[in-house]
C-alpha cells in the first residue's frame, strides 16, 4: 500500500469517526444529566476504538462511496496473464538453435470468448480492458494530499514530543517541594484516594495552573506564588483532583487522544470531539475527587476552581499535562453542583444508542445482502433500471443469475481468474474463476467499466475472511454479492478505482442487488495443486526466477555470484546462436545462460519431480493460448510473456499418437535484453525473444 492508498483509508476512517462523534454528541445531549460524569467520558472511548480498530458490521448505506478512487493501488497481485485476458505476444522474434529454445513462428493473441447465456447480439471480441480513461481532473490529487497530511502529522508529533521533552528537562532541574504543609496535605490525599504511587510535588513558577505530568514518575507541578495564596483546604482539593487523574490513568488516555488528534488533524469535527473528550475527562476526574469528599465539601471544591480562575491571568497549557483550571470551568461547576450517580439502566441506553448510531449505515457495504442480513436472492429491492424485459445472465455451472438493464443487450462475458497470495510468503495459494460482464459499447479505443464477479468455494471464502491469504493490494476484502450451498460470489475491492466510462451506471446496477444465487448444476472444486504450481511458475517468472531457485534471478545476477555460492558448474557450453554460455549445475537441477559480461539472461529448471503432473493440456488450460508455439527437434515448446521483461517457456516431448498429452520435461525463464550483442545483432536489436 502506497502513501496515497493509506491516506484514502485514513479519510474513510475519518468519515466513520465523524459519524460516530455526531452520534455521541446526540446521545449526550439527549440523556444529559441522566448520565454520570464517568459515563459522559466513557462514551468517547467508543470513538477512539472506532478510529483505532475500524470494524463495522455490513450495512446498506455507505458514506465511503463519497471518497474518489482516482489513485490506483500500489501493486496488484493478480498478474495480467491471470486477469481474464490473454498475454500479448512479442512481435520481434529471432530463430535460435534448440538448446536456446528457438522460435519458429510469430506469436499470436486471442480474443475473449462470449460465453454463458447472453441475450441479443454478441459483444465485442477484443481482449480485456486496456488502460482506463483518466478520472476527473482535480487540482489536488490523492498523492499530494497524502504528502500534506503526512507532513502535518509529523510536524504535530514533533511539536508534542519537543514540548514534552523540554518540559521534562526543565522539571529535572526544579527542586522538590519540601514545605511541610504541602507534603502533609499530599499524604492525606493519597490516603483518601488509596493511591500507592510515589507522587512528588515540584515548585514551578512558570506554570500557572497546577498540573499533573509524567507517565512513569508522575509529578504534580504547582506555582509557589499560587500555592502561597491558597488555604490548606484548597490545596487538598487541588491534590485530590490531580491524584484522581493518576488513579484513573488519565495520563495514558490523554497521550492516546493527543496522538489520535495529530493523526486526524485535517478533520475539525474529530478535533472538536476529542477536545470535548478531554474536557469530559476533567469533569469525570472531578467526580472521582468528590467521591472522597463529604457532601458539604462540594461547594468549597467548586469555589476553589473559581478562586484559581481569579488568580490566573493567562491560561497556560502544555501537551502531556492535566491541569486543574481552564476555560470550560462553568460547565464543570454546573456538573459538580448536580453530581449524582447514574443508574445502570441509563448507562446501558447510552451505550446501546451510541453503538447503533456509530455502527449502522457506515459499515463496509455488502451488495449481496439485504438490510436483514440475507443474501440478494429473494431481496425485495429491485434494480433501479430493471423492468419486465431486463436481461438476465444465467450461469448454471456455479449457480447464479445476474440482471442487467436493456441498454446492455449484446453484452459479452469474459472468463478470467483471481489469485490469492499467502500473507507471509506472497506465494499463490488459491485461485478461482472470475466472470466479467462487459458492456456492449466497450471498445479497445474506448473501454468501459466491466462488472467483475469473483467465484469462491465456501472453504476459500472462509479462508480469505480468516486472513490466510489476500487478494490484491487493497486493505479491504472483496464484498459478497450472494452465495449458495457451494460458492460465494463477490465483487473485487476497488474494482473501479480508475473511473472508466460507465462506472456510475455499473454502481447503479450493483445497488439494485442484481445477483440472485441458485444451486449449481454440479459443485466443482476449482483449485488443484497443478493449477497453483503453474500460477506460481508464472509469478516467479515475472521476477526472473524458477520455482526451485529463488536465489539467482535472470537479469539481476552475475554468474560469478553463483560460482561463489555453488562452486564451478558441472558442465559449460558455448552456444554461438544464443551469444551466450550455458552452465549446468546437476545437483541443483539448474542451468544458467549468461552473456559475455557474466550477466545471467536465462534460468532453466530440470526439477522434473516438482512438476511431474504438469501436462501440455493442463498448461494451456491454466495459462491460456501461448504467445509462442513451436515444434523443434522433437520438442514441443510453448511460451508466454511474463511481465514487461521476461518470457516463460515450457518444453514438452513432442505429442504422439500413443502420448498425445506429454508431461513437462523442463522449463526456462528468459530475459531477452540480456541476449543483445551490439556487434553481432546490430544497433537497436532486441536480442533473442524465445
Amino acid at each position: 500500500m502506497n502513501l496515497a492508498d493509506l491516506f484514502r483509508y485514513v479519510v474513510s476512517l475519518s468519515l466513520l469517526g465523524s459519524f460516530m462523534a455526531l452520534g455521541i454528541f446526540s446521545v449526550k445531549r439527549l440523556l444529559g444529566r441522566r448520565l454520570s460524569a464517568h459515563w459522559h467520558y466513557a462514551l468517547w472511548f467508543l470513538l477512539i476504538l472506532k478510529l483505532l480498530i475500524p470494524f463495522t458490521p455490513p450495512a446498506s448505506l455507505n458514506l465511503l462511496h463519497l471518497i474518489p478512487r482516482g489513485t490506483p493501488p500500489a501493486s496488484f497481485n493478480v498478474p495480467p496473464w491471470a486477469s481474464g485476458g490473454t498475454p500479448t505476444a512479442s512481435l520481434s522474434q529471432k530463430p535460435s538453435p534448440a538448446t536456446a529454445n528457438p522460435v519458429s513462428q510469430p506469436g499470436r493473441q486471442t480474443s475473449p470468448s462470449t460465453v454463458g447465456s447472453v441475450s441479443g447480439t454478441s459483444g465485442s471480441g477484443s481482449a480485456v480492458s486496456g488502460p482506463a480513461s483518466a478520472g476527473p481532473k482535480i487540482g489536488l490529487n490523492w498523492t499530494t494530499a497524502a504528502a500534506i497530511w503526512l507532513a502535518g502529522v509529523l510536524a504535530i508529533v514533533f511539536y508534542i514530543l519537543l514540548i514534552n521533552g523540554l518540559l521534562w528537562l526543565k522539571l529535572r532541574k526544579r527542586p522538590l517541594c519540601r514545605i511541610p504543609t504541602i507534603t502533609a496535605v499530599l499524604a492525606d490525599c493519597r490516603t483518601r484516594l488509596r493511591v500507592r504511587a510515589n507522587v512528588s510535588v515540584i515548585c514551578d513558577p512558570s506554570l500557572k495552573s497546577p498540573a499533573l505530568f509524567g507517565l512513569l514518575r508522575p509529578k504534580i507541578m504547582v506555582s509557589p506564588e499560587i500555592a502561597a495564596q491558597l488555604s490548606a483546604e484548597e490545596l487538598r482539593f487541588i491534590f485530590l483532583h490531580e491524584l484522581s487523574h493518576l488513579k484513573r490513568r488519565d495520563q495514558l488516555a490523554n497521550a492516546v487522544v493527543t496522538f489520535v488528534q495529530a493523526f486526524y488533524w485535517f478533520n475539525p469535527l474529530l478535533g472538536y470531539a476529542l477536545q470535548r473528550m478531554k474536557q469530559d475527562c476533567e469533569i469525570a476526574c472531578d467526580a472521582t475527587a468528590l467521591s472522597a469528599l463529604k457532601p458539604e465539601e462540594r461547594k468549597p471544591y467548586a469555589q476553589t476552581i473559581i478562586t484559581l480562575l481569579q488568580l490566573l491571568s493567562q491560561p497556560h497549557w502544555a501537551p502531556g499535562t492535566l491541569g486543574f483550571a481552564n476555560t470550560f470551568n462553568k460547565r464543570r461547576i454546573s456538573m459538580i453542583a448536580s453530581s449524582k450517580k447514574a443508574t445502570l439502566k441509563w448507562a446501558a441506553v447510552a451505550l446501546a444508542l451510541t453503538l447503533v448510531v456509530g455502527c449502522s449505515g457506515l459499515g463496509k457495504p455488502n451488495p449481496g445482502q439485504n438490510p436483514a442480513g440475507g443474501t440478494s436472492a429473494g431481496s425485495q429491492t429491485s434494480p433501479p433500471t430493471a423492468s419486465p424485459s431486463t436481461l438476465v445472465y444465467r450461469n448454471t455451472e456455479y449457480g447464479f443469475n445476474f440482471s442487467l438493464p436493456d441498454s446492455w443487450k449484446g453484452y459479452s462475458v469474459i472468463k478470467g481468474q483471481w489469485t490469492g497470495n499467502n500473507v507471509k510468503t506472497n506465494k499463490i495459494v488459491a485461485t478461482g474463476p472470475q466472470i466479467s460482464l462487459r458492456d456492449p459499447r466497450w471498445t479497445s479505443q474506448n473501454p468501459r467499466q466491466d462488472i467483475p464477479i469473483m467465484i469462491f468455494t465456501s472453504a476459500q471464502w472462509s479462508s480469505l475472511r480468516q486472513g490466510d491469504f489476500h487478494i490484491g493490494a487493497a486493505p479491504i476484502n472483496p464484498s459478497e454479492l450472494g452465495h449458495n450451498s457451494s460458492y460465494v460470489f463477490a465483487l473485487p475491492a476497488r474494482y473501479n478505482y480508475a473511473f472508466p466510462a460507465g462506472y456510475k451506471e455499473v454502481e447503479q446496477i450493483l445497488a439494485g442487488h442484481p445477483l440472485q444465487a441458485t444451486e449449481p448444476a454440479q459443485a466443482v472444486q476449482t483449485t488443484d495443486p497443478n493449477t497453483l504450481l503453474l500460477l506460481n511458475m508464472m509469478q516467479s517468472a515475472t521476477a526472473g526466477q524458477v520455482i526451485n531457485n529463488s536465489s539467482f534471478s535472470a537479469k539481476t545476477t552475475n554468474i560469478g555470484t553463483v560460482e561463489q555460492s555453488w562452486g564451478k558448474p558441472d558442465q559449460t557450453d558455448w552456444v554461438a546462436s544464443a551469444d551466450g554460455i550455458y552452465a549446468t549445475y546437476s545437483k541443483h537441477d539448474i542451468t544458467f545462460g549468461f552473456n559475455k559480461g557474466g550477466q545471467i539472461f536465462e534460468v532453466r529448471s530440470f526439477a522434473r519431480s516438482s512438476f511431474s503432473g504438469l501436462t501440455l493440456t493442463k498448461a494451456e488450460q491454466v495459462l491460456g493460448s501461448p504467445a509462442y508455439n513451436a515444434t523443434v527437434f522433437g520438442q514441443k515448446i510453448i511460451g508466454y510473456t511474463a511481465g514487461p521483461e521476461f518470457k516463460l517457456e515450457l518444453v514438452f516431448p513432442q505429442p504422439t499418437g500413443s502420448n498425445p498429452n506429454p508431461t513437462l520435461d523442463h522449463y526456462n525463464v528468459l530475459y531477452p535484453r540480456g541476449t543483445v550483442n551490439m556487434m553481432a545483432n546490430g544497433p537497436g536489436s532486441l536480442g533473442r525473444q524465445w
